[in-house]
Parts: C-alpha cells; sequence; structure tokens
C-alpha cells in the first residue's frame, strides 16, 4: 500500500486564494494487483488561515475506478494542470485513455469534462467508451491503436481560451498482459484550443475514418 503521491498543483482566483491539489494513489501490491485513486484537494485562504480540508476526495466527476468510467486506467503522471483567473483545468490521458480535460469556471467549486480525443477503439457493445482494458480486447488482436503517448500539456490564456497538446503513437495488444508499441510510429504532436469545432458540430478531434476528410485521406 502507499500514499497520495506525484502531486501537481496550481493557484487560482483574483489573490491566489484557492490552491488546487491533485495526486495519485496506488493501493495493492503485485500479487493482488493495484487499484489507482485520483485525488482533489482544494484549499481556501481565509485572511491569514488556510483551510485544508481534513479528508482526500476522488476527482468530482471523474469515476477511476475498476468499473467506472476511466476502468482504473489512470495512474501516475497522467494528469497536468492549469489555471488562469477563476478558470481551472486538469488534463489527463493514457494509452488506454480518452485525451480529455475537467474544467472549472468558478476556482473548483464545479467542473465539467470537455473530451478532446475520443477513444479510438470501441467498446465490448459497439459503443464508444471513456478508457478500455486488456480484457476488452479479443485474442490475437493485432490491429494497431493510435492514442495519446501519454506526455500532454494545458495552458488558458487570458481570453479563457484552453490550448493543449499531446504526443501521439501506434501501440497494439500482444497477449491477454502485454502490449508492443513503435517508436518508429510516433505521429509527433497534436495541438488542439477550445475554439476548434470538427465538420460535425463538436469539439473533439475526431477518431480516423469518422469524417469525409479522413475517408478523402484514405
Amino acid at each position: 500500500y502507499g500514499s497520495p503521491t506525484w502531486p501537481r498543483v496550481v493557484v487560482s482566483g483574483p489573490n491566489n486564494e484557492y490552491v488546487h491539489l491533485v495526486m495519485c494513489k496506488q493501493e495493492g501490491n503485485s500479487t493482488i494487483g493495484y487499484t489507482n485513486h485520483i485525488y482533489y484537494v482544494r484549499v481556501t485562504r481565509d485572511g491569514d488561515t488556510w483551510n485544508v480540508p481534513a479528508e482526500l476526495n476522488d476527482f468530482p466527476g471523474l469515476d477511476n475506478s475498476a468499473d467506472g468510467d476511466y476502468r482504473n486506467q489512470l495512474s501516475a503522471d497522467d494528469y497536468v494542470m492549469a489555471a488562469n483567473g477563476n478558470d481551472v483545468a486538469v488534463m489527463f490521458s493514457a494509452y488506454t485513455t480518452e485525451v480529455f480535460y475537467m474544467i472549472s469556471h468558478d476556482n473548483g467549486e464545479t467542473w465539467e469534462r470537455q473530451i478532446i480525443a475520443p477513444y479510438p477503439i470501441l467498446g465490448e457493445d459497439g459503443e464508444p467508451v471513456h478508457a478500455i482494458n486488456f480484457d476488452d480486447f479479443p485474442e490475437g488482436m493485432t490491429d494497431t491503436i493510435s492514442t495519446s503517448d501519454g506526455s500532454h500539456s494545458i495552458a488558458i490564456d487570458n481570453n479563457g481560451v484552453v490550448h493543449a497538446a499531446f504526443g501521439l503513437f501506434h501501440w497494439r495488444v500482444t497477449d491477454a498482459d502485454h502490449y508492443t508499441y513503435y517508436p518508429a510510429g510516433y505521429f509527433g504532436i497534436v495541438y488542439w484550443n477550445s475554439n476548434y469545432t470538427n465538420e460535425l458540430g463538436g469539439h473533439e478531434i475526431l477518431p480516423f475514418g469518422q469524417s469525409s476528410i479522413d475517408a478523402a485521406q484514405s
């Protein structure tokens, strides 16, 4: 068992009176496996006094449990943070999850999710998923998957526009417990901002093959 670690921290508010921390905690061991909790701590200031919560809580609106939206796939260093004024954003990505961020416009009181790049593989029922694990892949699957390589960055400019970038790479399942990645198959860096609108009217970067532009290039 471990303790919360790999923290990220930003401050927000007119006088930097809000402190936001995101961190990960892994529970378990190599025999029984690990579960990953993504914790969020919001510290406020009242004059010269800092109000620190007595307990750690999971990130609001982000279910990273084994049966949750993110299937226990978000772990250490899968998150980065940015703040500007009253806006706070936390970006998440891993090779088994979509690329997305949680954003608050009121210094962490409330949060909403914005997907940047949906996960390119559908779930067992053929529907889009937020994350996937090896149990979801059929035996002998060799299809190459293009996802985030886990490196990412986010910023909020003075107009409230969110800017994000992440590395893109190829990987594929080799067996029930292992995968292969392709160092020579890196696509480079993907850039996105919150003013982007795809041809279907949404703000996500569409998976390859889902737009007429992709079809024309295939």
